[in-house]
């Protein structure tokens, strides 16, 4: 029996030999990717700023001192815990959206912030945050259904109702009616955005803007929101976890227990309150045609057939309208916001935009279309307004599930990668001039490049391309390129592309037709995004003051009409 027992094992070694030599030679010459030299304990955490990190992590990206040869950044997080930075889009495309190495990617690094604000079980409640896997692959799913191309119709109606009545608000603007109006604007784009997500998630009116309406109080939950995933406002648990146990009077982030908590309940407590709107509003027949409506609609059948699989915990219907909320009002508004202010900056580009429009649309027809083959230059616009100031400049985090190598680095399992958009967009190799903004560089070249083959072809494209990673929606060049990198990549790629282009088509379209903007401060507006962008997880610019002024008395007519038919139409919503 010793004889067998002592064979076994030798066996044993010399498979557990074999398996360490193979691993060894397949890695020998790979190690983790390049980045400033970091410290004993803290690793790199001391050099990565609080704010506006992509402008470091793209600064160090171009030096060889503080990247790969391609400029890959690797940073350790304290002692464990790893960040690799991709600043070109092939990089991107090899990793989360090639076939290959697509699902690897697809996973989310922790957010333990998020299991204090969101109950049980945490982050894996959050489309945006859970981890790859069954339960994510079946929320997205019905995401994805519902902002299908057969389902645009319902929504391209609300989103012109609502742009219609902004229209109207902008208009009070122009015409003296508020004394704040130089910065009053904000709301009422904030409003705009996020009715239209209230109407086609819950199938509720979000008509007003004030504080208590239900708009305001969203944003003011979404800005806690985002300051709770901000690095620097909550102690970094997913780094030193230990954290967790000190006293928070013996800690820089005084508080930060309460403040999850209070959040908490009011997230909560709003998100339950609008699926009992929506609940009352289907059990009366009014609501199947919103989300939530179709939601409770199949859940009903699938509860009545005993198909248990799909149906959803009443946690799970309290908060998968509210993420669908947190991932289509935000983005959209800033972006808006950030067209705006370039044409604050570009008279002669918003004149060019607003003939554009005259064109298509004639002077007395508001228009309720936005199609990018018939307004070329409109979606230029739009484009470039994603490529010069995108709002969220590094994305949201993705980690591999598997030990990889890639371009001779060694990146190990659970790692987070994230995709520093801002550097993509602002590669000087690919874009002539990138710090300024030029939309006919999209007319030259529907990429904006001067690199890239001015082709497109529908998903799924290019060899190797993950068809999971592409939408719709998506443009992506035959070498794998997207037109655009704001929306994210790979299988996690925002599946509200279409309707947010859309709907900032759109809004973009009645806007110029309808005003012309100045500046309302002294001298020239502040484009600089170190000086003049929030700085937040989502960066959009601070409020600046504007002047909307109508473009023709005509035009007050057409917009006074349009403002009542869509109050009449929303009026199905309250």
């Amino acid at each position: 029996m010793a004889v067998i027992y002592y064979a076994f094992v030798a066996i044993a070694l010399i498979v557990i030999a074999s398996i360490r030599r193979q691993y060894a030679s397949s890695h020998q010459n790979a190690q983790f990717p390049k980045g400033p030299k970091p410290i004993t304990f803290l690793g790199n955490l001391h050099q990565i700023p609080l704010s506006k990190a992509f402008l470091a992590f793209t600064s160090w990206s171009r030096s060889p001192s503080t990247s790969t040869p391609d400029g890959i950044v690797g940073l350790y997080l304290g002692p464990k815990s790893r960040l690799v930075v991709l600043n070109k889009w092939t990089q991107v495309r090899d990793l989360f959206d090639s076939r290959g190495k697509g699902a690897v990617y697809s996973n989310r690094p922790a957010f333990p912030i998020a299991d204090y604000v969101i109950p049980s079980p945490g982050s894996e409640l959050h489309p945006g945050l859970a981890q790859y896997g069954p339960k994510w692959r079946r929320a997205r799913r019905t995401i994805v259904e519902f902002l299908s191309e057969r389902e645009m119709g319902g929504l391209h109606r609300i989103q012109d109702a609502e742009s219609c009545q902004m229209m109207w608000e902008f208009l009070g603007l122009s015409d003296g009616g508020d004394a704040a109006g130089l910065t009053t604007y904000h709301r009422y784009v904030l409003r705009y955005f996020g009715a239209v997500i209230l109407a086609s998630a819950f199938g509720v009116r979000g008509k007003d803007s004030d504080a208590q309406s239900r708009v305001g109080r969203f944003f003011s939950i979404q800005l806690e929101w985002a300051g709770a995933l901000d690095r620097g406002q909550v102690p970094p648990l997913d780094i030193f976890p230990w954290l967790k146990h000190i006293p928070d009077f013996l800690t820089p982030w005084k508080g930060w227990r309460e403040r999850a908590e209070f959040l908490k309940v009011r997230q909560s407590r709003m998100y339950r309150e609008l699926l009992a709107e929506t609940e009352a509003r289907v059990d009366s027949g009014k609501a199947e045609d919103c989300y939530m409506g179709k939601v409770l609609v199949n859940q009903k059948a699938a509860v009545e057939s005993g198909r248990d699989k799909e149906v959803y915990t009443q946690l799970e219907l309290d908060y998968m309208g509210g993420f669908l909320m947190e991932g289509g009002a935000d983005t959209t508004a800033t972006t808006f916001e950030v067209f705006i202010l370039a044409m604050v900056a570009h008279p002669d580009l918003q004149k060019q935009a607003q003939e554009e429009i005259d064109q298509v649309f004639g002077k007395d027809e508001m228009p309720h279309t936005a199609d990018g083959n018939k307004l070329p230059f409109l979606k230029a616009c739009f484009l470039e307004t994603l490529r010069w100031r995108p709002p969220l400049p590094i994305g949201i985090p993705h980690a591999n599930t598997a030990d990889d190598v890639y371009q001779g680095n060694f990146i190990p399992k659970g790692t987070t990668v994230i995709a520093n958009t801002w550097a993509i967009s602002h590669d000087p190799e690919d874009f002539e001039d990138p710090g300024s903004f030029i939309p006919s560089r999209y007319l030259a070249n529907r990429f904006g490049c001067k690199t890239e083959k001015n082709d497109a072809q529908a998903a799924p494209v290019g060899e190797g391309i993950d068809a999971d990673a592409l939408n719709a929606a998506a443009e992506v060049s035959s070498s794998g390129r997207r037109q655009t990198y704001a929306f994210g990549a790979g299988r996690r790629v925002c599946a509200g592309q279409r309707m947010a282009e859309h709907n900032s088509m759109m809004t973009m379209a009645k806007f110029v037709w309808s005003f012309e903007v100045v500046y309302g401060g002294d001298g020239k507006p502040d484009l600089d995004v170190r000086s003049a962008w929030k700085d937040s997880i989502l960066t959009g610019p601070k409020v600046f003051p504007v002047r909307f002024v109508l473009r023709s008395e005509s035009k007050r007519e057409v917009i006074r009409k349009e403002w009542e038919k869509a109050d009449q139409f929303l009026g199905k919503f309250e």
